[in-house]
């Protein structure tokens, strides 16, 4: 082996020894947090939510916290307190002043991306981007507990947020300042609309963004109780968190901004927020049914004709919609079973069998009507029913 191939070799021993590690060589560091399990720290943190629902004010509360050192809304203990640093473009700084100040923040901690002129003209010749380097300058300067970027779509420069290969290289430099400087940096984005699809999801651009985030909070309006919002715990790198309910509500004598309350820590899963979405739509959509409708007046022209009915069959309901009018059927069958079946089981006590198990007894089917077994009245189908709607 000639002296020049053995100098390669050595190179690329030396790149691979700085390359990889073996594990037992691998020191053993305690995750630490500033809010346990939420916030991470050393790490990206999401808080994602439709516009509209509060993220910004909730991410104010998290910097007036830090920055206090106080227990997140009373309950979660602050794990690592000092200075937080803000960037943000969709609020006036005012607004920011006056939700810290009403959470208890320690205003001399909390450093927030000045709007004054000179400010202003500068950022307009610099954008500031995740890759900006006057974000490590001000993180080296003011060494922040926390830093947060709102909303995160308007730092990732010109770039297309759905492309897994350029949101990795744009995050990279945060994720190297998060670890190098051992501050949580949350990054505040909007969701997507839509119900189908899970919180992580929703979140705007590619699914590498969540991916690069070891915990992710997503914030949703509670379809019970609109007034109310409630923090989910979607992701996280260890253990999940309860789900924290909070109000925004007017800040007293100052009634222009808004604070945010706390109500309670609770088990309160996405699974939950979907179901109860799906209980408010199904509520809606039968507080639009009425005893006047073409219908219900259809089905109880059928309850009239057989005394003692109390359950019809999909077949009868789909010739009631088309006795009505076909343009019922736009809606699909299923869901005008569902949306009418609860309907005049709470108010007529009729319920729709829309399945294939057999009938329960004591009841007898024909043409797909149950009446009781014992019923000497003949069965009339709407198939056999002369009844027309007016």
């Amino acid at each position: 082996m000639d002296n020049e191939q053995r100098t390669k070799e050595d190179r690329e021993k030396q790149l691979l020894s700085k390359l990889f590690t073996p594990l037992s060589e691998v020191v053993d560091e305690p995750k630490t947090y500033v809010f346990s399990p939420y916030v991470p720290s050393g790490k990206l943190t999401g808080l994602i939510a439709l516009p509209g629902v509060g993220k910004t004010k909730f991410a104010d509360g998290l910097a007036a916290y830090v920055s206090a050192g106080k227990p997140m809304f009373g309950n979660v203990p602050c794990e690592k307190s000092g200075s937080v640093l803000i960037f943000s473009t969709e609020d006036d700084c005012v607004d920011h002043k006056k939700t810290v100040a009403a959470c208890g923040g320690n205003m001399e901690k909390v450093f927030i991306l000045s709007q004054s002129d000179a400010a202003l003209d500068w950022t307009a010749s610099n954008p500031v981007k995740f890759s900006s380097p006057i974000i490590e300058t001000a993180i080296k300067s003011i060494r922040p507990a926390m830093v947060i970027f709102d909303p995160i779509q308007q730092y990732f420069g010109r770039i297309d947020s759905n492309s897994q290969t350029e949101t990795s290289s744009a995050l990279a430099p945060l994720v190297k300042l998060a670890r190098k400087y051992d501050c949580a940096i949350v990054l505040v984005g909007h969701a997507g609309k839509g119900n189908n699809d899970s919180l992580q999801a929703k979140a705007i651009g590619s699914t590498n963004i969540v991916g690069q985030m070891r915990s992710m909070l997503s914030i949703v309006r509670d379809p019970e109780c609109p007034s109310e919002n409630i923090v989910i715990h979607v992701k996280s790198n260890n253990v999940h968190g309860d789900s924290i309910r909070y109000k925004i509500l007017p800040i007293p004598d100052d009634e222009d901004f808004a604070k945010v309350e706390f109500i309670r820590t609770e088990k309160y899963s996405e699974s939950d927020y979907r179901k109860s979405i799906k209980q408010m739509e199904r509520i809606k959509a039968e507080e639009e049914i009425t005893e006047d409708d073409p219908i219900v007046k259809t089905i109880l022209h059928l309850a009239n004709q057989n005394k003692g009915l109390v359950r019809i069959g999909r077949k009868d309901m789909e010739k009631a919609v088309e006795t009505v009018g076909s343009d019922y059927l736009s809606e699909g069958l299923e869901s005008i079973c569902k949306r009418y079946g609860s309907w005049l089981q709470r108010n007529h006590g009729i319920s729709i069998k829309t399945g294939t198990s057999q009938p329960i007894k004591p009841f007898r089917i024909l043409n797909e009507i149950m009446l009781p077994e014992k019923s000497p009245d003949r069965v009339i189908s709407i198939k056999q029913s002369t009844y027309s709607p007016p």
